[in-house]
């Protein structure tokens, strides 16, 4: 009897979970934060402002500044984009294994 009460309360427990956990990546995917992980923080910051700016734009029109904001936001997540890029080459960058190695440095 104990048993089935215990069993009964752990089934409503992870119900209660999944409810949960469901309500969190509703609100993931509502937000685009899967993005997140992927950026850099300056690279975040810079999509950021750039939605904010949009906000703005689509109420009235941007000033001055908020233009010339927009562009250095513009340039600095290419920048970012750009660096990563070149970052990513360099990680694919084959591992040479020691007999390679041994063998290159034998020849000579």
């Amino acid at each position: 009897m104990e048993q089935s009460v215990r069993i009964d309360t752990l089934q409503q427990e992870i119900k209660e979970l999944k409810r949960v956990v469901s309500e969190y990546e509703k609100t993931l995917q509502h937000y685009d934060i899967e993005e997140i992980e992927t950026l850099s923080d300056t690279e975040y910051i810079c999509v950021e402002e750039i939605k904010k700016l949009k906000v703005l734009s689509d109420g009235q029109g941007l000033t001055d500044d908020e233009i010339k904001s927009l562009d250095v936001l513009h340039k600095n997540l290419r920048q970012c984009r750009k660096d990563q890029e070149g970052e990513k080459k360099k990680i694919k960058e084959k591992d040479t294994d020691l007999a390679e190695l041994l063998s290159i440095v034998n020849e000579k």
